[in-house]
């Protein structure tokens, strides 16, 4: 004889399942150092706020930032992107999917340099995106800039594959 849980029970039982799924944390970027003017707009918004030490960046924010100053965010594989001076970004793509983990940060303006975990996985992907071109990324060093609007992709180590037909090597810059 099979025994059910009595109506209040499930609804609580119910509502506990529920409350836990939604507050599932979303897949997020954590500021680790912000100096100067360094500004955040949250997607859906057209508002600019100060970046602290701490915030969590999410899938399509922007950050923003002024001369002399500077964003360092950490990915959570483990990878750095820092914004530089004069520039503004996007967290395009974010997501940490088992099978193929996804980052992609579009470049607007000005330049970032960055140093990114190994992939993996076979189908994961780590890219910059600008105006010009898509590059994507196995595991390497570099900077990804934007100089009077054109596309500069410059790596200390590793290997960077540009728009599907280019490649560089460490030490090499394009």
């Amino acid at each position: 004889m099979q025994r059910f849980l009595p109506t209040g029970a499930t609804t609580v039982l119910l509502f506990l399942v529920l409350t836990a799924q939604a507050g599932a944390a979303e897949v997020h970027a954590k500021v680790r150092s912000a100096l100067g003017e360094a500004l955040r707009q949250k997607k859906e918004s057209a508002e600019w706020s100060a970046v602290r030490i701490g915030n969590k960046i999410f899938e399509k924010d922007r950050l923003k930032t002024g001369k002399e100053s500077e964003i360092v965010m950490a990915l959570p594989d483990g990878s750095i992107v820092v914004v530089e001076e004069e520039s503004e970004v996007s967290l395009a793509e974010l997501n940490t999917k088992e099978s193929a983990p996804q980052t992609q940060v579009e470049i607007l303006s000005g330049n970032i340099s960055f140093s990114a975990q190994k992939q993996v996985h076979q189908k994961s992907s780590f890219s910059f995106k600008t105006k010009h071109a898509v590059a994507a990324i196995r595991g390497t060093s570099g900077v990804v800039a934007i100089f009077r609007n054109q596309s500069i992709f410059s790596l200390a180590s590793g290997k960077l594959q540009i728009n599907s037909d280019l490649f560089l090597n460490g030490g090499e810059t394009l």
